[in-house]
């Protein structure tokens, strides 16, 4: 199978695009702005606002002072990752690099594409800049290819980083903490509400619901690692039919079987959309955002925990118990 050919990334992917994938958390491609700020000696405060966005999205990074000191050898010995292709990029679905780098236009040609096609189906035409669009036959400018190069990069990144169920940042205020989790797999369902002062807290009657619903199975386990005050409130301001369509998309895309379940997780959400469903792209934009990127972190979409993610009472009782 044909590889990807990067013969200079400095040409071949710009500043800007650099910028955009480190900003959605992409460290090589940090480290690789990092390297060719100082190679054009820009100002310094550029690259303070990048590090301190990924700092405080809860990615580890040395203090900027000791990234600034390093050379510049260093700084692109780090930004390498950035071009470590995993055999597993060309398994995955060319409609997989949909995304915010690209333009409207790419991004909808790319949906159009069939899910059984692969990025090492192409691999060999986008090389030789020959590829084209099933949709539309036209030759591709050098702005599309290096947007399409930067996805390809930016999907790498997804498929070779490590991977949680429950998405590893910041700005996420989850219901339930670490400890929370570790407790409810460990003890009864009871224990674990006596734990969190259930008695205390709730009325009888407010403990019996919240027992009744969060019974010990993979449902109840996905609401309480998954939930948070971000994605309520996503839930609370979509429509229901919005919701189901979402969720629809989310349980199709597992039972056609066309992607390896292992790649499929860890893809970006924005494989969920069709050519029939991209007006839902806004709404996919919003949940990325939030956190939830990766098909992985989106299993509360299974109709059992996606009841439980929309009932206000269970939300309301749980609000009222957890106080961290």
């Amino acid at each position: 199978m044909k590889k990807l050919i990067i013969k200079n990334i400095n040409k071949e992917i710009s500043d800007s695009l650099i910028w955009e994938m480190a900003y959605s958390g992409c460290v090589p491609a940090f480290y690789e702005y990092a390297y060719r700020a100082k190679s054009k000696l820009e100002p310094r405060s550029k690259l303070g606002k990048l590090h301190k966005s990924l700092k405080n999205s809860g990615i580890k990074l040395p203090e900027l002072a000791a990234i600034n000191s390093l050379p510049k050898i260093e700084l692109l010995k780090c930004s390498r990752e950035l071009t470590l292709i995993t055999p597993k990029l060309y398994e995955a679905p060319l409609r997989a690099l949909v995304s915010h780098l690209n333009s409207d236009k790419n991004n909808k040609l790319l949906i159009e594409e069939r899910l059984g096609l692969k990025v090492g189906h192409v691999i060999d035409d986008l090389n030789k800049k020959r590829f084209r669009f099933t949709k539309n036959d036209e030759k591709l400018k050098n702005r599309d290819y290096y947007e399409l190069k930067a996805s390809i990069l930016f999907l790498n990144w997804f498929l070779i980083k490590p991977t949680y169920i429950r998405p590893n940042v910041n700005n996420i205020s989850y219901l339930f903490s670490p400890i929370d989790i570790k407790d409810s797999n460990l003890l009864s369902r009871a224990s674990f509400l006596d734990k969190l002062g259930a008695v205390r807290k709730l009325k009888s009657y407010e403990v019996s619901y919240v027992k009744n619903k969060l019974q010990k199975n993979d449902a109840s386990k996905r609401f309480i690692r998954l939930s948070s005050n971000e994605l309520d409130t996503y839930l609370t301001n979509l429509s229901t039919e919005k919701i189901n369509t979402i969720s629809r998309l989310y349980s199709a895309i597992y039972e056609m079987d066309l992607i390896n379940n292992e790649i499929l997780d860890k893809l970006p959400i924005f494989i969920l959309l069709n050519k029939r469903n991209f007006q839902t792209y806004p709404q996919i934009l919003k949940l990325y955002r939030l956190g939830y990127k990766r098909m992985l972190h989106l299993r509360f979409l299974k109709n059992e925990c996606l009841d439980l993610m929309v009932d206000k009472k269970l939300k309301s009782y749980l609000k009222k118990l957890i106080n961290h």
